[in-house]
């Protein structure tokens, strides 16, 4: 935790908008971190936000599960 608290003071005091150290894993779609296979089954769970709220199903952001795609990437690469 001690580690989190200080990597998200330094980002935060430097203004580093997490778009700028995502930015690698987001331009690939993850594919440079996993397998394809691995890669195929987030892809699902990226873009299922987004088809339920083409189908009206859901009003919330179209990719809300790439923020928690994201941050199981910073928690598991810290």
């Amino acid at each position: 935790k001690k580690l989190d608290k200080r990597l998200y003071k330094h980002l935060a005091q430097n203004e580093v908008i997490p778009e700028l150290h995502l930015t690698r894993w987001l331009r690939c779609v993850l594919s440079r971190e996993y397998r394809i296979e691995t890669c195929l089954l987030v892809w699902d769970f990226i873009f299922a936000g987004a088809y339920k709220q083409l189908n009206g199903q859901s009003k919330s952001d179209p990719l809300c599960n790439l923020d928690f795609v994201c941050v199981a990437m910073i928690l598991s690469k810290k």
